[in-house]
């Protein structure tokens, strides 16, 4: 079985890079380039306007004893509609969630 799939990580990212202690996996994906970036600010999908990316790290559920850290990383757009830069939305990985929200659902019954 793939890590990819193994972790369950979702379609349009790849596995980039896997870091390992005894206390910790540290595991960094970043979205394909032909997946399509959803505005954390207007909701809406732009083509235009990249400015950079950013690292969020985001806490998995652990495996085997280790913490399980995902380093994801977000583009940053410039809004048509209000001119700001934004951060790219990813439904899985909300701010204040420790936890992906779908692996939450799948332990809580």
């Amino acid at each position: 079985m793939k890590l990819k799939q193994l972790l369950n990580i979702p379609r349009g990212y790849k596995v980039i890079q896997l870091e390992e202690t005894p206390e910790a996996l540290d595991i960094y994906i970043e979205p394909y380039k032909n997946k399509k970036a959803i505005c954390s600010g207007c909701g809406e999908i732009h083509k235009e306007g990249y400015h950079g990316t950013e690292l969020m790290k985001v806490r998995d559920l652990p495996i085997s004893g280790r913490k399980v850290y995902l380093h994801v990383t977000k583009r940053r757009y410039r809004s048509p509609r209000d001119g700001k830069i934004h951060i790219e939305y990813i439904e899985w990985a909300k701010k204040k969630e420790d936890i992906p929200i779908d692996l939450l659902k799948r332990f809580i019954v």
